[in-house]
């Protein structure tokens, strides 16, 4: 029995037309995909919108420290107000090490953002609902610091953070 064919019969991928077949779980997909995408083939990826595989490669990725320069770029572009760019890259935050160059650059963006006071409270809860799920161990003390924010409604955030965080 071919491998592809077991593979079918227990369900981890389907068949199409013209034989051709595809992962059932797009998780499977983004995880191999992010295996043969480096930095040169960033581009790849920019030229479909944030579709669920591309972003799902992409956290794997950056897990891996590949395509900081796609995240560059992404956090480079101004998609107010609100900022779907830049969710992506929250996706990597939760796999990568957190003694990773990128992820300090990444997450100063997010907090200045949170403190723009232009921003719509909602989607500051979004890039707050961001670091929590990052499970980085530095998101306490940034939620502490954002406590003594002069702007009540970053304090709130600050104080909805920390009782997601523990």
């Amino acid at each position: 029995m071919r491998a592809a064919d077991y593979l079918i019969q227990n369900g981890l991928l389907s068949e199409h037309s013209n034989e051709m077949i595809r992962f059932q779980n797009p998780v499977f997909a983004g995880y191999l995909a992010s295996h043969v995408v480096d930095d040169a083939e960033g581009s790849i990826l920019s030229d479909h919108g944030f579709w669920s595989l591309k972003v799902t490669a992409f956290r794997y990725a950056l897990a891996k420290n590949k395509l900081v320069s796609y995240l560059d770029k992404i956090m480079a572009m101004e998609e107010a107000p609100l900022y779907r760019n830049l969710q992506v890259g929250f996706a990597g935050l939760r796999d990568a090490p957190t003694c990773t160059e990128w992820r300090s650059r990444f997450m100063r963006k997010m907090v200045n953002l949170i403190n723009l006071d232009t921003l719509p409270l909602s989607i500051r809860g979004r890039l707050l609902a961001g670091f929590v799920a990052s499970n980085d161990p530095s998101v306490n003390m940034l939620f502490r610091q954002l406590l003594v924010s002069p702007s009540p409604y970053v304090r709130q955030l600050a104080a909805i953070g920390s009782g997601a965080v523990g």
